[in-house]
């Protein structure tokens, strides 16, 4: 449409509930949430014409239950193990409508799905025998079962170690094999076409305007996922919080599920069907819906320093209770009750609270209580290195380094990231600041000499929270707030925004920072409240 806009909206609503309990029986803990959820989403979207839109609706319901029951399992090897079994049952239902020019349609896709783990921790040795020079030596081994309605069963199992020779070095290995199922969206989103979509065509060199088919995937098979992890934390004891880490990590995805954003040659030599090309070899239209690539497989070292401490005195409440309970001991050493209760507008703190129809905590827990800092903040240093990361395309067998000019997508093929954040928390109230590094990247098209240089990039978030819980007075003030938590998060701060060049140093129309990062600064609100 010659000098208009064509706009494309979309609103969105999402509402979540979940209802928590928990407890304890003998030596066992358990926990249970109900929860249920409802989005929708509509999207308008300007047709070529300029005088009609194109409609998508997608209604996600869905309902899960996850119950955890843990506790310890005396008399083994050298002492006593753990034991946890965790049950997961969920029910959604995806919903959609289409409506394009004269054309409409609906669909609907459900998904019934239960997973059963299991964990066992058994203890090898122990440095509570003077005899052993081991230290701390430990095993695990957990199992799992899933039945969903869409893709049948499943399984899958793991195993770790985990090896602590001194109390300051900790050392942990673990090798685990699962199925990750697609999502209902990634299979039965609304089909939509965005007429003058602006894509780039490796072929060409140009940036054309094209119709862009969008939406679910019902051909996607499950990824399978293989993972090895080995790692190694140092705890020194001169130093009070201080923590060092080093971890290696190795995963192989079987059906990579991903999305073509970059039109290779060899994208578009193993994925023919999903571009449409006129009889002059002009590029008209592209799928860029998700589908599965091939076989992923990348390896990664990380390094992580982080550094807390607490600060200030324990909430004036919690040292009222400890003097209570004192005077309590004094008076009658078998007391099994706070004498006259938690003072009004009081929510006892995480670990003192006991479940319903239980008996109060210990009373030695209690006379901890008084040592309880009234703040804490930590500062954290993370940086990964991609030792390797390469895709053999499904249909070819050809193998791309995605580090080395293969990458399919903007984000795929950067080597370094860089992640420094911190916070902190005063009774209840705090923040939390993340910077996100990411580095260059380079996309080797295929075509020629022709390559497509992705910038480094930096981004700030922020978060902040208030709770309630150890603010007595708002309780008693407004008792409809006691265990509220208020937070606000506020993602890429500074508004940084992706940069990709080609070859001639120019950005190509199709990768304007305004369509890779059209969102740019956002703002989040929530409140949760606990009954």
């Amino acid at each position: 449409l010659t000098g208009s806009q064509l706009v494309r909206d979309t609103e969105a609503r999402k509402a979540k509930a979940s209802v928590t309990a928990e407890g304890v029986v003998k030596d066992r803990r358990w926990s249970a949430i109900v929860s249920a959820l409802s989005e929708d989403e509509t999207t308008r979207t300007d047709r070529a014409d300029g005088r009609t839109r194109d409609r998508t609706n997608q209604q996600l319901t869905g309902a899960s239950f996850d119950g955890t029951l843990a506790g310890p399992v005396p008399g083994l090897l050298a002492g006593t193990g753990a034991i946890s079994l965790r049950t997961e049952a969920s029910a959604e239902k995806l919903e959609s409508d289409y409506s394009r020019g004269l054309l409409a349609g609906s669909d609907e896709i459900d998904r019934t799905k239960i997973d059963v783990t299991g964990s066992l921790t058994i203890p090898l040795a122990s440095r509570k025998n003077a005899r052993n020079p081991l230290g701390d030596l430990s095993f695990t081994l957990n199992g799992a079962l899933a039945s969903s309605s869409d893709f049948g069963g499943s399984g899958g199992w793991g195993t770790g170690l985990n090896w602590s020779p001194t109390s300051e070095l900790q050392v942990t290995t673990r090798y685990s094999i699962s199925e990750k199922l697609p999502s209902l969206e990634q299979l039965g989103g609304p089909q939509t076409t965005l007429p003058s979509a602006s894509i780039y065509d490796a072929r060409t060199g140009q940036s054309l305007r094209l119709d862009e088919t969008r939406g679910g995937n019902g051909a996607l098979l499950p990824e399978q996922q293989r993972d090895f992890v080995l790692g190694a934390s140092f705890a020194p004891l001169q130093i009070d919080g201080l923590n060092l880490s080093l971890t290696y990590s190795r995963n192989k995805t079987e059906d990579y599920i991903g999305s073509i954003g970059v039109n290779t040659r060899a994208a578009e030599t193993a994925f023919s069907s999903r571009y449409q090309r006129n009889s002059a070899g002009t590029l008209v239209g592209q799928d860029t819906r998700a589908l599965n690539l091939g076989d992923r497989e990348t390896e990664t070292l990380s390094f992580g320093l982080s550094y807390n401490r607490n600060f200030g005195q324990a909430p004036q409440f919690l040292r009222d209770i400890v003097a209570k309970v004192q005077k309590a001991q004094d008076e009658n050493p078998d007391a099994t009750t706070l004498p006259g209760g938690l003072p009004p507008g009081i929510t006892p703190p995480p670990g003192f609270k006991p479940p319903p129809g239980a008996t109060p905590p210990d009373f030695n827990q209690l006379m901890q209580a008084v040592k309880i800092p009234g703040g804490r903040w930590n500062i954290g240093l993370n940086y990964a290195y991609t030792l390797d990361d390469t895709l053999i395309l499904k249909n070819s067998g050809v193998k791309l380094d995605l580090l080395d000019g293969g990458a399919l997508d903007t984000d795929m093929g950067r080597r370094h990231e860089l992640t420094l954040d911190g916070g902190i928390n005063y009774r209840g109230i705090g923040g939390r600041l993340a910077a996100v590094w990411k580095g260059e990247g380079e996309i080797a098209t295929g075509y020629g000499a022709d390559r497509l240089l992705v910038d480094d990039q930096a981004t700030l978030n922020l978060s902040l929270f208030a709770s309630t819980d150890l603010m007595p007075q708002i309780n008693m003030a407004v008792p409809v707030l006691n265990g509220a938590q208020i937070r606000l998060e506020v993602s890429n701060l500074t508004d940084s925004e992706q940069k990709v060049t080609n070859s001639a140093g120019l950005v190509p129309t199709a990768y304007q920072s305004t369509l890779l990062e059209p969102e740019g600064r956002s703002y989040k609100l929530s409140l949760k409240k606990q009954f």
